[in-house]
């Protein structure tokens, strides 16, 4: 028994002093892969003990700054990281832990006092925490919690959001479906909390990968560019793809200040949309006034006629039926495919 238990503690003594310096070799070549996938142009410089590795990494006046230690077996971790990203655009100094535990499972934590957008001091977020769950079957969950979002243009829209939580998760249906659920929380001054709960389904993963590509390409692209148009190319033929793939939209709860209230289903390949519920117009108007106006850069009195113009259309083609300051929306009456 003395033997078995002193070949035990050999083993795992062996194992506690061998371990860290094989993460310590594995670990460079992967921060290396993440960082030219994700910061290409950045400059990396990575240091590596028997029980500790730091990266650095710069671009500009953006830096990060992480420091891991190997294999704390006592805190369930191959790798415990903590560290700093300092953002140039937009302007932030974010406080980061990263562990990647025993079972292969990621987590990443992120806090910032403030994340704000130059040129417009009151497009900024304030007091914004994350945290992110990654695990070894594709399946995870992310939070997100803030004070205040302010948003504003040169075009004098404006929106301000408070006490905002998002919580999310994934996982996979089969091999090739999975299903996101998101729920939105957030309120604007003075009015009731609003909720958004959604449930997206069968999201084909490479379509999904090659989506989310596009967009980052398109978003780093010069306007009206030959590069900003292969990557609009590149979106149509993702999001056709998830279309295809049967992707559905499942809306359990559309709820404004308290006073609209709208659930619906959509899928895109069957070419139909089912919208139902209703509420205070000028609730929705307030709502989708700035929305609109921020997304297209144009005045609030315009974007807001806008929006307006738009339910008096779905009223003619019995998409919503429009009483007084109330509105009533049900597209299973609609006259029009």
């Amino acid at each position: 028994m003395k033997k078995m238990l002193l070949t035990l503690i050999c083993i795992l003594a062996l194992a506690g002093l061998t371990l860290p310096g094989l993460i310590g070799a594995w670990l460079p070549g992967q921060v290396e892969e993440s960082l030219e996938q994700n910061w290409p142009d950045a400059t990396s410089v990575i240091e590596r003990s028997w029980f500790s590795s730091s990266v650095m990494a710069q671009r500009g006046n953006s830096r990060l700054n992480l420091k891991f230690q190997h294999f704390r077996w006592w805190r369930g971790a191959l790798l415990d990281g903590v560290g700093q990203l300092e953002l140039d655009q937009p302007e932030a100094r974010i406080e980061l832990s990263v562990q990647f535990g025993l079972k292969g499972q990621l987590l990443i934590n992120a806090d910032s006092d403030r994340i704000r957008w130059p040129g417009i001091e009151t497009n900024q977020v304030d007091r914004i925490e994350l945290a992110l769950e990654l695990q070894r079957n594709h399946q995870g969950g992310m939070s997100v919690s803030a004070d205040a979002v302010r948003l504003a243009d040169p075009y004098s829209n404006e929106l301000e959001l408070r006490s905002i939580k998002i919580n999310s998760n994934w996982q996979n249906n089969s091999e090739d479906l999975r299903r996101l659920w998101l729920d939105v929380y957030a309120q604007r001054p003075d009015q009731p909390a609003s909720r958004l709960q959604l449930t997206t389904s069968s999201i084909e993963p490479e379509a999904l990968n090659q989506l989310t590509s596009a967009l980052s390409e398109l978003n780093r692209a010069p306007p009206e560019s030959l590069q900003a148009q292969m990557a609009g190319l590149g979106l149509v033929s993702a999001w056709q793809q998830l279309v295809q793939a049967g992707l559905k939209f499942d809306l359990h709860e559309l709820l404004l200040d308290r006073q609209v209230d709208i659930r619906g289903s959509w899928q895109p390949n069957q070419q139909w949309l089912i919208l139902l519920g209703g509420g205070y117009t000028p609730t929705a108007l307030d709502w989708l006034g700035p929305i609109l106006g921020l997304n297209q850069g144009i005045a609030p009195e315009q974007a807001r006629q806008q929006v307006w113009l738009w339910m008096q259309d779905a009223s003619t083609h019995s998409l919503m039926t429009l009483h007084g300051e109330h509105f009533e929306l049900d597209t299973s009456k609609a006259d029009t495919p």
